[in-house]
């Protein structure tokens, strides 16, 4: 009774360069719209520079949202 070899690994084939360049790219993507958010949550938000938001129509839309009564038929 012969021994058989063990099977050698299967090769690395250009669909699965291609699969992985496309996991490095969402990866990359995703890592830079993450950045980008992070770096932008303050914004519009009041601080020691600041002390209302750079939304200056908010209380505009925001007024008469607050009277409404939905349950009332107050609209």
């Amino acid at each position: 009774m012969a021994v058989k070899a063990a099977p050698s690994p299967p090769a690395v084939t250009e669909r699965s360069k291609e699969h992985l360049w496309d996991a490095v790219a969402l990866l990359a993507l995703t890592a830079l719209a993450m950045a980008l958010r992070v770096y932008g949550l303050a914004w519009g938000l009041p601080d020691a520079t600041k002390v209302h938001s750079y939304h200056p129509d908010e209380i505009t839309v925001l007024a008469p949202t607050l009277t409404m009564n939905l349950f009332a038929g107050e609209m």
